[in-house]
């Protein structure tokens, strides 16, 4: 009896010594197109996914979301991202898909902001969510912040013109909560960073 000697190969087991073949499957772990098993909510990606519709570099809805259908129909009406927000708001649709603004205006009307490096702005957001991220974390609150207050906050601090295709803010007792928690994260970041040096401080001293 073959005392097996195995060789794997991506799929299948062979034996050295008598040639035996068994074949196997397996998940391809490195493939980004395989199916991901038990994976959890990811803000930082769910937070680029948004911005990569706002950047112009997502293809938005499927296309056989009735979305297509409704703004092409009024497209004749349509010039600026307000009009196709409005379009939107008064629409039956369960799923208005407000975060593919931008994807619309481009689609269906001449609208255009000036040109800026895509690419650096994408890196530039993402930075600053993750720090908001971080500091939220390590505050130990439980409610995040609101995706499209973050990304209005951000823009205003760098002057962008994205800011014509986000939806204005209306709710000012939202939005007075959502400050006064950046304040309170910022805050107890620069305590915990001031305590360790405090003891940094002290403990060379003694």
């Amino acid at each position: 009896m073959c005392k097996h000697k195995w060789l794997t190969t991506d799929y299948t087991y062979i034996c050295s010594n008598c040639g035996l073949t068994t074949f196997y499957l397996s998940l391809d772990k490195y493939n980004k197109f395989s199916a991901p098993i038990n994976r959890c909510y990811d803000r930082v990606t769910r937070f680029s996914t948004k911005i990569d519709k706002l950047l112009g570099m997502h293809s938005g809805p499927r296309a056989v979301d009735p979305v297509w259908a409704l703004v092409h129909k009024n497209c004749k009406c349509t010039f600026t991202p307000t009009d196709i927000r409005r379009v939107l708001r008064f629409s039956n649709l369960k799923l208005k898909h407000y975060d593919c603004i931008r994807v619309f205006s481009d689609a269906f009307t001449d609208f255009k902001i000036q040109k800026f490096d895509v690419h650096a702005v994408r890196s530039v957001l993402l930075v600053k969510f993750k720090n908001i991220h971080r500091l939220w974390q390590m505050a130990n609150i439980k409610q995040f912040f609101s995706y499209d207050f973050l990304i209005r906050k951000f823009l205003e601090d760098m002057h962008s013109p994205l800011i014509e295709y986000l939806k204005p803010t209306s709710n000012k007792h939202r939005l007075k909560k959502y400050n006064e928690k950046l304040v309170f994260i910022s805050t107890q970041s620069y305590y915990r960073r001031w305590n360790r040096g405090s003891v940094r401080t002290r403990s060379q001293s003694d």
